[in-house]
């Protein structure tokens, strides 16, 4: 899996080698990327993430329809980014935020998705 090199003020926190997460200590949130390009659907990095920054089992975290229509979430970044054009730089055009095991949640079109611990 890719994913883009964080800036400077985030710190690794932990995560896989494919499925890193960063912490930025001036906000209090944590970093992770997805990459719609593969076959990894964007909520599968949204759990994969929580789970990290929480430091949660995956098991243990309710399930994300709890919070958003995990399908339909899936869907839109899909589309998204099926609809980019490659000349076309990522922006951060789409940004989806919700409230998930009392954490906020924002996904960019770009690929980052920051989890903020309530």
């Amino acid at each position: 899996m890719s994913h883009r090199s964080p800036t400077d003020r985030l710190v690794r926190a932990g995560g896989t080698a494919d499925r890193p997460i960063y912490y930025d200590d001036r906000r209090g949130t944590y970093h992770t990327w997805y990459d719609g390009g593969t076959y990894e659907p964007v909520t599968t990095a949204v759990l994969m993430g929580v789970s990290t920054a929480l430091e949660a089992d995956l098991e243990t975290l309710e399930p994300l329809a709890t919070a958003i229509d995990p399908e339909a979430l899936d869907d839109l970044f899909t589309r998204s980014v099926r609809s980019r054009s490659r000349a076309r730089a990522r922006t951060n055009a789409l940004v989806v935020s919700f409230e998930y095991a009392e954490c906020g949640i924002r996904i960019h079109e770009s690929g980052e998705i920051v989890i903020d611990p309530r």
